[in-house]
């Protein structure tokens, strides 16, 4: 289940990637791809809150993922799919904690459907 889960997240990292290198950049703000996918990850309508609410309020989960889109467009070898860079998924949502210190799985869950 959770292999299932970190190459699910693997593959739609990938996707980001590709869609950065299709736009020649040197630099990628992927703000719109997270939050949708972190909208679809709680079923919720991506207009159902400000962006910047969720930015915000999940901050360090956003600065990690952008920081690891960075290095993967600056390394080009980069495999979003490895072992190794799919356990970068885990730590990511560890971050996701950080939101609010009364966190726990149960609530964390209970907090993300609220932001449905």
């Amino acid at each position: 289940m959770m292999d299932d889960f970190k190459l699910a997240k693997a593959q739609e990292f990938k996707a980001m990637i590709e869609a950065a290198g299709r736009e020649r950049v040197k630099a990628y703000d992927m703000t719109a791809a997270w939050f949708e996918a972190i909208a679809k990850s709680v079923d919720a309508a991506p207009n159902s809150k400000p962006v910047a609410e969720i930015v915000n309020a999940l901050s360090a989960h956003h600065e990690f993922e952008q920081a690891k889109l960075q290095s993967a467009l600056n390394e080009p070898e980069y495999n979003p799919l490895s072992r190794r860079n799919r356990n970068d998924i885990i730590d990511a949502e560890q971050l996701i904690y950080l939101a609010d210190s009364n966190f726990d799985f149960f609530r964390l869950r209970s907090y993300l459907s609220v932001c449905r």
